[in-house]
């Protein structure tokens, strides 16, 4: 469920960025990289609470933590009422530090495949 919102925020960041960070004449390794980087980000902060849903109903699957959900939206609910809004977003940082760079030369090498075919 967070995977299309993800990629979809995440070309659309990227294409919104490409146009400020590297506009004609000033588009330099530095400047690819840079809005790589920030469109990783964007997306992955906009729907990282999917992804920490995801993990707590994983983790509780294995009953590890003695915690049982009875679907998504009572995952949500529990984590928000335990942990508050912040609980969303707990882990964020670190997963931040492995996705910008990760986005970054992704984007890199896609901006590479098209001006090596000459697509525009």
């Amino acid at each position: 469920m967070g995977v299309a919102p993800y990629v979809g925020i995440n070309f659309a960041s990227y294409e919104a960025l490409r146009g400020v960070i590297t506009p004609p004449g000033k588009s330099s390794v530095h400047r690819k990289l840079l809005c790589g980087a920030l469109a990783g980000s964007i997306s992955q902060t906009l729907t990282y609470p999917f992804d920490v849903l995801r993990r707590k109903m994983q983790v509780t699957g294995m009953n590890a933590l003695g915690v049982k959900y009875n679907g998504a939206m009572d995952a949500l609910q529990s984590i928000v009422r335990t942990e508050g809004i912040k609980g969303l977003y707990r882990g964020l940082w670190p997963n931040l530090l492995k996705v910008a760079p990760s986005i970054a030369t992704s984007f890199f090498t896609y901006e590479l495949v098209k001006e090596f075919l000459g697509a525009s």
